[in-house]
């Protein structure tokens, strides 16, 4: 697998889990469960180097603030949440939609972050330990892909030839993250356990 592959598996898994915690909260229309397919479709596209225009990204964003605005006409100060809900997924398929660099794909782990942290808001009554950990550990792999693909990008060009990267050394780079991420889950476990 090469580290542009691995780096967007690790990618399309945090953008899924942040907008899975998001609709499951039941708080959002179930129209809203249409927007994991087709973030996973803009996502194959982000993959393929394919992307829009950053005007037309900017007219969906503003939509999205339009929509957030129109919901708390609609519910008031009670609506303030949901608005913000629905207006970070608007923002975050027009990020998904119109990135073409490893710095768009850092804004975009920055909006579903975001995400995550409203889901957590507008789900008092469901427990996202799960999707927490795998969006946790997505986000992570992310980050370490990102940060691979720079550096053999950097590196391919300062020796003008591509740089393949062994499997075990991806391997390795995984089985440390998903390490880091347990024993911090565990240890923050234990401490709840000892409150």
């Amino acid at each position: 697998m090469t580290p542009w592959k691995w780096y967007m598996v690790g990618l399309t898994g945090a953008v899924s889990m942040s907008l899975v915690a998001v609709t499951l909260s039941g708080a959002l229309n179930p129209v809203w469960f249409m927007v994991v397919p087709v973030a996973l479709f803009l996502n194959y596209r982000r993959a393929l180097g394919q992307s829009i225009s950053g005007f037309m990204a900017t007219v969906i964003g503003l939509g999205g603030f339009g929509l957030g605005a129109s919901v708390v006409v609609q519910l008031g100060v009670d609506g303030l949440v949901v608005a913000g809900a629905q207006t970070i997924l608007v923002l975050l398929l027009a990020r998904l939609a119109s990135a073409e660099t490893l710095d768009h794909d850092q804004q975009l782990l920055a909006l579903t972050l975001l995400a995550v942290l409203t889901a957590t808001i507008l789900n008092l009554g469901l427990s996202f330990g799960f999707v927490l950990i795998f969006y946790a550990i997505f986000a992570s792999w992310a980050l370490l892909g990102r940060q691979m693909v720079r550096g053999l990008t950097e590196l391919g060009t300062d020796q003008s030839g591509e740089v393949a990267l062994p499997a075990r050394h991806m391997m390795g780079v995984a089985v440390l993250a998903l390490g880091l991420i347990l024993g911090s889950s565990l240890l923050f476990v234990k401490l709840l356990l000892l409150i």
